[in-house]
C-alpha cells in the first residue's frame, strides 16, 4: 500500500493479512478523452504509460485511480487514490471495502488474453505463510489490517540453501547449508503440493541438448550434469519446515547459524 506503513518482525494473530505481490508497481487511471472512456496503466518504476483493454463501466471515468501490481495481465489492486475525482483518504479497511465494491459493480472479468482483469490481493485470517507458498505468484510483503497498519517483509523468512536430489529415494530432496567451511546436510525440503513438486523437478530436469553433448566426453552422462541447485526456501513456522520457494540467482548460501536463528525467532 504505497510504502506508507512501518515494517514489523512478527505478525499478529487473528488479524486479516493482505498478501502484497512482488513486482513493479502501477497506477491504473480511468478517464475520458475526446468523449471516449480510457484506462491507462502507468509503470511507476520505468515511468511508462500505456493504454490497456479492460471491461468496465464508464462511470469510473469520472476520475478513478487504482494502485497495485500487474501479474500476468491481472491488476492486483492494493490501494485506491481517487474515486469519482475525489481524493481517497480513509482507513485501510474502508479502502479495501471500496475497492471490492468497485470490482464487484463496475469492472467485469474477461477471459481474453488481451484484456486486463482487476482483482483484490489474496487475504486470510490464518497464519498466511503456508497459503502464500501455494500462490501462483511471489509475495513481497504481508500487510495487516488494523488501527495502525504495518507490513511484514516475506524476506524475513527466507533461507538460502543448496538443494540436492536424494541419491536413492525418488522425489526426496535435501537442503544443505554452510557449516564453517563445509556444505553439510541440514534437512529434507518440505514439499506438500503439486506446485512445489513441479518447481523442484524442473530444477533437475536435465534433458539432453546438442550443446551439452558436444562438450561432454560421455553422452550417457549428460543427464547427470545438474545434481544440485541454489534456491531460496520459505520457512513455515507452523510446520517447522523449509519449503522451496524460488531460484536463488545470487548463489548465496546461508550458514547453519543463520537458519537456526530464523527458526527460533519465528517458531
Amino acid at each position: 500500500m504505497r510504502n506508507l506503513y512501518n515494517n514489523i518482525d512478527h505478525l499478529h494473530n487473528n488479524i486479516t493479512s493482505i498478501c502484497i505481490p512482488y513486482g513493479p508497481k502501477y497506477t491504473a487511471k480511468f478517464y475520458m478523452e475526446n468523449n471516449n472512456p480510457q484506462c491507462i496503466l502507468y509503470d511507476e518504476t520505468n515511468k511508462i504509460h500505456k493504454n490497456i483493454y479492460c471491461s468496465y463501466n464508464p462511470i469510473l471515468c469520472l476520475g478513478t485511480t487504482l494502485y497495485g501490481t500487474v501479474v500476468n495481465n491481472i491488476f492486483i489492486c492494493e490501494d485506491i487514490i481517487y474515486y469519482k475525482n475525489k481524493k481517497i483518504n480513509i482507513p485501510l479497511k474502508k479502502k479495501i471495502t471500496l475497492i471490492e465494491y468497485i470490482l464487484d459493480n463496475y469492472i467485469n472479468e474477461c477471459n481474453s488474453k488481451y484484456v486486463y482483469n482487476f482483482k483484490l490481493p489474496y487475504m486470510t485470517n490464518r497464519e498466511p505463510f503456508l497459503e502464500i507458498s501455494n500462490l501462483t505468484y511471489y509475495i513481497h510483503s504481508i500487510l495487516q489490517i488494523k488501527y495502525n497498519p504495518s507490513t511484514f517483509l516475506l524476506s524475513n523468512l527466507f533461507g538460502y540453501f543448496v538443494i540436492k536430489k536424494h541419491p536413492c529415494k525418488y522425489e526426496l530432496y535435501e537442503l544443505y547449508t554452510k557449516n564453517n567451511d563445509d556444505i553439510s546436510l541440514y534437512d529434507n525440503a518440505y514439499i506438500n503440493d503439486i506446485k512445489t513438486n513441479y518447481f523442484v523437478r524442473k530444477l533437475f530436469n536435465n534433458k539432453k541438448h546438442y550443446k551439452n553433448i558436444e562438450y561432454s566426453d560421455d553422452e550417457d552422462n549428460v543427464s547427470q550434469i545438474i545434481n544440485e541447485r541454489n534456491i531460496i526456501c520459505l520457512y513455515i513456522p507452523s510446520h517447522k519446515k523449509w519449503k522451496p520457494y524460488k531460484i536463488n540467482k545470487s548463489n548465496r548460501i546461508d550458514s547453519i547459524k543463520k537458519i537456526i536463528y530464523i527458526e527460533k525467532k519465528f517458531t
